[in-house]
């Protein structure tokens, strides 16, 4: 009896091997240090409206087995993508693309795309395939600069064109996280200086747009995973805890190297789940 579990064990973990690449690859713990699985994350997400994936932008492994876990909840989940990669006046673009409206080319071509957008794009051209919406949260960059050097002063010399890819400024101010501003302040180490309170407040400009696109699909009762950088929604904070004052629940996962897990302080609060990659 004992022979044949063993065997039964063994073709477990290799079925497991090849049909998860990245299997051997990545570490997936609850923050009591426990062993998790897509499974638990997976059903976490069914509880919540959120599922949002912190990620290292250069973290090559990150990126693929981010690609593997949207396949794989694709299958029992209904959801929507919304992307900080991606700027909200660039979602005509996008929507045109994804209906096959012009080719690759063309998209790129008209598009503000990251210098790593490959790590991105599998991503991308599943969703597409399988019609899954995809959404551009991040304002564009241009604007987000303009407050960052000039300060929030500068908001309504915007033309009122632009209003429709910013978020609101009221609710910008409105979620403002003390604890946040302390902790973004501490990673720029640096004192107290205008321009850095320039720089924080356009922070809460990216992190305000990206909560709105996200909520507003959430209140047509459409599920959402949202990929962002790490330090917009660690700790429950930056876009996790605007959308929690919205009372929207949230499931978040904290992807990162391994090599930074010594720098990483107090990682048993970092996020619901925790990726620690190879």
């Amino acid at each position: 009896m004992k022979t044949w579990k063993l065997f039964f064990e063994i073709h477990k973990y290799l079925f497991m091997l090849f049909a998860f690449p990245l299997f051997s690859q990545v570490q997936i713990l609850k923050p009591d240090g426990t062993n998790a699985s897509i499974k638990d994350i997976e059903f976490s997400f069914q509880e919540t409206s959120v599922l949002i994936l912190g990620e290292e932008h250069n973290d090559k492994v990150g990126h693929e087995w981010k690609f593997e876990l949207i396949q794989t909840l694709s299958r029992n989940v209904d959801f929507a993508i919304s992307m900080e990669m991606l700027e909200r006046d660039q979602q005509i673009i996008i929507n045109e693309y994804m209906n096959g409206l012009y080719d690759e080319n063309m998209f790129q071509e008209n598009m503000r795309l990251w210098n790593n957008w490959k790590d991105y794009k599998p991503i991308f051209e599943f969703a597409k395939e399988k019609k899954i919406k995809v959404y551009a949260a991040n304002p564009p960059r241009r604007y987000v600069r303009a407050v960052s050097r000039k300060g929030i002063e500068i908001w309504n010399e915007f033309s009122g064109l632009s209003y429709l890819y910013l978020p609101n400024l009221e609710l910008v101010k409105k979620y403002r996280d003390p604890v946040y501003e302390t902790k973004f302040l501490e990673a720029m180490g640096r004192t107290h200086s205008q321009n850095l309170e320039n720089f924080l407040f356009a922070q809460h400009i990216w992190d305000e747009s990206m909560a709105e696109i996200i909520a507003r699909e959430v209140r047509k009762s459409q599920k959402m995973i949202h990929i962002n950088g790490r330090f917009h929604s660690d700790y429950f904070m930056g876009v996790t805890y605007r959308l929690k004052a919205r009372e929207i629940g949230v499931t978040t996962i904290s992807i990162f190297p391994e090599s930074q897990l010594a720098n990483t302080k107090d990682w048993s609060k970092l996020a619901n789940f925790i990726v620690i990659t190879k």
